[in-house]
């Protein structure tokens, strides 16, 4: 083989192995973000099959839901795929699943839920925060984003992440569990 083919070689294999991969925070970043989406379904369909009081009453709820739900799907597949127009997609995914949530938490509360409401405080607020995290961390990593054959290395973003992004989820369900069993 001629030397120079064999260069040129090397060149496209490091090429399409830089644009494949991706740092630990972004398979955590998807990862959360699955998980939400998996939740975000989940209540789409039972909304759908179970067609409770607190869904009845606001169809336009149960559009915005499918949407972000076909939202996520694009984004996940753009964090799979390293696609540059994701970092846009997911930055403004995250800032309108935060308003969802905090939309979401006034339509349950003004259903009288007294009974779940500590429960609901402590998942919505953490849910909030996750949300706001993972906003932030997309936008430290708009350079890993907008150009596809950056090495994606642990950075200290990515720790601080993580470590955040675990310590807050742990924080929810020992609290989650705290009021389940003595509220």
């Amino acid at each position: 083989m001629n030397p120079r083919h064999h260069h040129k070689l090397q060149i496209l294999k490091s090429q399409a192995h830089q644009e494949t991969y991706r740092s630990h925070g972004i398979e955590w970043l998807m990862g959360y973000t699955f998980l939400i989406g998996l939740l975000l379904l989940l209540n789409v369909i039972a909304s759908f099959l179970l067609k409770n009081k607190l869904f009845v009453h606001y169809p336009a709820l149960r559009l915005v839901e499918v949407l972000l739900v076909v939202w996520l799907g694009f984004v996940l597949y753009g964090l799979e795929k390293r696609k540059i127009w994701v970092y846009k997609l997911a930055l403004s995914w995250y800032v309108m699943g935060t308003a969802y949530l905090i939309v979401l938490f006034q339509v349950i509360q003004s259903a009288q839920l007294k009974v779940f409401f500590p429960l609901l405080l402590v998942f919505f607020v953490f849910l909030i925060g996750m949300q706001g995290l993972c906003c932030w961390y997309v936008y430290q990593k708009k350079p890993y984003f907008l150009n596809p054959f950056v090495k994606g290395h642990v950075t200290t973003t990515d720790r601080l992440f993580i470590v955040t992004l675990l310590l807050l989820f742990v924080l929810m369900v020992s609290m989650l569990i705290t009021i389940w069993r003595w509220g």
